[in-house]
């Protein structure tokens, strides 16, 4: 998870905490494949501002600036001010191959209970997984939670472990595939002490049979603010108005906190028996505090963890606010440095620890009428280019976008008795790609 050449380093520049020279500068990029802008003078005192074509000849990961060259729109680039600018040299005789699998793996999507699939005989998982190792991806999220599942062979409860084994569910295959970093949203059992009994548990599983792979797993939450409050039945959902549970703000903690613990003790007592993996915690953050929210994840719960989540993953689906504008990076790098500063330090763990874990525009709101911000699929994907360029300039190692197979659908339309699906899919109901998904293959390949 941490950029290439950066495995060393205790933190990248971050926008608002190291940069004093930001520049605009002017992305005119007309066509696919072509790759053309003015270059951007150097700041006074800092290290010269890199073009997005030298930095994507430099280091591969920092070329997801490229992810905007369907579009023409302002984008913020910073450079380093710091006393130690952060070097990016030349590699010499790279290998472009594992250099294209550590860049791929830095945008990522999710197969998570679709509404629809192709291959019938097939767990829906399973095929959205291989057809997004075609597209070239090399990561993906999935839900640890098979109780959805529509091909769950018991209703019986079953450890994490069971559920990872059990072949209904598919998802030992969708492991088993050469994904090099796979994110999993995961249930806890029914007692803090067995949380962390079962954490710990599928650590070392992961860490016994994928060990010498390279494969890196994270073990994390979904939308945690969400899980503090009273859940809203569809077509709602929890969001910042939505009451606190008292019993989840006094429970969650205590599994968050035992999820870690599990995770870190079996890694700590395996390190030396099992190499060649990683498995990392993370919690999934989606408010910030502002007149209405008083109490976060972020800022009152993360700071008091002990140990120390790994990573944060920040859902910026219910934080819209940061990502409405085409060049949002004035908004979300203030955000994601907050975040930073509230995650505690942490030894041997890469930093910055912080990750765009989901990204999204609908084409269709609930409703099912035209959404008014990105209606069609080449303004969803400027707005989804725009949010995932800024992400990753700031130096989040992943964002992922919401979703490959659509799992959304609208109210029923009063007319036809049918539901629609709301337009986030890279792979339509029509199994037709979108524009994004276009864009994004073009990334993966460039």
């Amino acid at each position: 998870t941490a950029l290439p050449g950066t495995e060393n380093q205790s933190c990248l520049p971050l926008a608002s905490e190291h940069c004093k020279g930001l520049a605009s500068s002017s992305l005119s990029l007309r066509t696919p494949g072509v790759h053309k802008r003015s270059s951007p003078a150097p700041h006074a005192r800092c290290q010269p501002m890199r073009t997005l074509k030298t930095m994507t000849s430099i280091r591969k990961a920092a070329a997801a600036l490229v992810l905007v060259s369907l579009y023409s729109f302002t984008f913020m680039e910073f450079a380093s001010c710091s006393s130690q600018p952060l070097q990016l040299p030349e590699p010499k005789n790279p290998d472009y191959e594992q250099l294209a699998r550590n860049y791929n793996k830095i945008v990522g999507t999710h197969q998570i209970e679709p509404r629809y699939q192709f291959e019938p005989d097939e767990h829906y998982l399973y095929e959205g997984a291989k057809r997004m190792l075609a597209a070239g991806f090399t990561s993906i999220t999935l839900k640890f939670q098979p109780q959805f599942a529509d091909q769950s062979v018991s209703q019986e409860p079953m450890t994490l472990v069971e559920m990872a084994t059990n072949p209904a569910f598919s998802i030992q295959a969708v492991l088993d595939l050469p994904f090099t970093t796979i994110f999993m949203w995961m249930r806890y059992p029914d007692t803090v002490a067995e949380v962390q009994r079962q954490m710990s548990e599928l650590t070392e599983y992961l860490m016994q049979r994928y060990q010498g792979t390279g494969k890196t797993f994270m073990l994390g939450t979904w939308k945690a603010d969400s899980l503090l409050r009273y859940w809203v039945p569809w077509p709602g959902a929890p969001n910042a108005a939505t009451p606190m549970n008292p019993d989840k703000v006094k429970r969650f903690p205590l599994e968050l906190q035992a999820h870690v613990a599990g995770v870190e003790e079996a890694r700590n007592r395996l390190a030396e028996m099992y190499k060649g993996v990683q498995v990392y915690s993370y919690i999934e953050v989606n408010l910030m505090k502002n007149a209405t929210v008083k109490f976060t994840v972020i800022d009152d719960i993360v700071p008091k963890l002990n140990p120390a989540p790994d990573y944060i993953s920040v859902s910026v689906s219910t934080l819209m606010e940061y990502v409405n504008d085409l060049n949002p990076a004035g908004k979300m790098y203030p955000m994601l440095d907050h975040v930073h500063r509230r995650l505690p330090r942490k030894q041997g763990v890469p930093e910055p620890r912080v990750f765009v874990g989901e990204f999204e525009f609908p084409r269709l709101t609930i409703e099912g009428n035209p959404d008014p911000r990105t209606p069609t699929q080449e303004s969803q994907a400027q707005h989804a280019l725009a949010v995932a360029a800024a992400s990753l300039s700031w130096g989040a190692p992943y964002a992922a976008w919401w979703t490959f197979y659509d799992n959304t659908r609208t109210l029923r339309d009063a007319s036809t008795g049918i539901y629609q699906d709301r337009g986030f899919a890279l792979v339509t109901r029509d199994n037709k790609t979108t524009v994004l998904y276009d864009a994004l293959l073009e990334y993966m390949t460039e």
